[in-house]
């Protein structure tokens, strides 16, 4: 009778051991298909990016890359330009600002009607941040001419940043202010999002100060507002000092959200923030119509080696690091990066509650990259910008694999 009883007992320990293994995989991070769509030459010619200074050093402005529909946008500071790539590399549309640069030779001007691609000749300054609403309207982030800026003593911030809109041809159409069509300009310009209604939404900052102003898809102001220190959340009496990292727009409703990373208070009440251990970073949801934050989660904590450790090959020297908000996808999917150890980034998707929908990893070649810009399409595309010595290039990371994942952690 005994024998029976142990047989049995040893084929239950067998099958309780196979799914709890069976679980642990389906669960354990995947590492994401990889596909580098097209590579850029650097230079000055219009199908090229221009990353560097003279003396070889890179530039420090902006370079950033809005994907969409197959299609994709990039904005390259150091040139004054736009140029829209097909998936496969084909340069279809150029704005570009004539005295920094060639006269195009690929694409036809404005005038030629006939053309598929097209190049827009425009007085471009500085440009930044990039989105396209899905009517095909282009809005940049541009700097003011400067005899065009202003002080504004009540922000205490120099304003000189708008937002131009251009027609799905380039065609120049007007720009965007404070206020909506012809509005005072911007101060700094930190981020640039358009909804899955075609909303559009600018995140600026001052030094003291986060502004975010939130239009309809014509360009008209909903609303507008201002997150100051005394204003961001902190749990009550524990010694806290809240930074604000990032603000994102949700893609369907009336939500923000915003990164908050929490540091200990040193003597004297202040706090230096790099020098110091991170104690925690949180998302609030924010509801613009109420005004009030409607919800928090705490964001897990993500360790990676320190620099020195890496080159040691050493696994004991690490320290809690922050992981970057990306992108919002519709659906509520918040997509987070997180340097984890040498050429391997953990993307986590989290929903609204925080909750964690999928994991996978993203392999890039970390010390070959002078720049790396992330793109989240509102239907969760993962693309990148990444710029080297020799080239720059975009690759996009397949989900299916993660899309699995997801059924599998819901």
């Amino acid at each position: 009778m005994i024998f029976p009883v142990t047989k049995y007992a040893y084929f239950l320990c067998v099958s309780l051991l196979l799914v709890l293994v069976s679980a642990c995989t389906r669960g354990a991070p995947d590492i994401l298909d990889s596909e580098n769509l097209f590579d850029i030459p650097l230079g000055k010619l219009e199908n090229s990016i221009d990353l560097f200074q003279i003396n070889g050093v890179k530039s420090n402005r902006k370079n950033r890359l809005f994907a969409q529909n197959g299609l994709f946008w990039i904005s390259n500071g150091n040139a004054s330009k736009v140029l829209q790539f097909s998936s496969y590399g084909d340069l279809l549309g150029l704005i570009y600002n004539p005295q920094e640069n060639p006269r195009p030779v690929l694409t036809a001007s404005s005038s030629d009607k006939l053309a598929n691609k097209r190049s827009f000749a425009f007085a471009l300054e500085d440009v930044g941040e990039i989105v396209v609403q899905r009517s095909g309207t282009i809005l940049l982030e541009d700097r003011t001419p400067e005899s065009q800026k202003t002080l504004d003593p009540n922000l205490n911030a120099v304003l000189n940043r708008i937002v131009l809109r251009f027609d799905q041809n380039g065609k120049y159409l007007d720009y965007l202010g404070q206020e909506g069509k012809g509005g005072a300009a911007f101060p700094y310009i930190v981020s640039l999002h358009v909804t899955a209604s075609d909303e559009i939404v600018v995140v600026s900052r001052t030094i003291d100060q986060w502004l975010v102003f939130w239009f309809d898809k014509d360009g008209n102001r909903r609303y507008a507002y201002q997150f100051s220190q005394n204003r961001l959340p902190v749990p009550a009496n524990d010694g806290r000092f809240p930074a604000l990292l990032s603000i994102f727009p949700d893609a369907e409703s009336n939500l923000l959200y915003l990164h908050l990373a929490y540091y200990p208070i040193q003597e004297g009440g202040q706090t230096s923030g790099q020098d110091i251990s991170l104690i925690e970073s949180r998302i609030y949801t924010l509801d613009t119509l109420s005004g009030k934050f409607v919800s928090w989660f705490s964001l897990p904590a993500e360790y990676q080696n320190s620099k020195a450790a890496e080159v040691l090959g050493k696994t004991e020297d690490q320290f809690q690091a922050l992981q970057s908000f990306i992108g919002v996808a519709v659906g509520g999917r918040l997509y987070f990066i997180n340097h984890r150890s040498k050429n391997t980034h953990l993307l986590s998707v989290y929903d609204r509650n925080g909750r964690v929908i999928s994991l996978g990893y993203i392999s890039l070649d970390d010390n070959k990259l002078f720049e790396l810009q992330w793109s989240v399409s509102l239907d969760g595309l993962i693309s990148a910008f990444q710029g080297f010595a020799d080239k720059a290039s975009v690759s996009t990371w397949n989900t299916n694999r993660l899309s699995g994942l997801m059924r599998v952690n819901r």
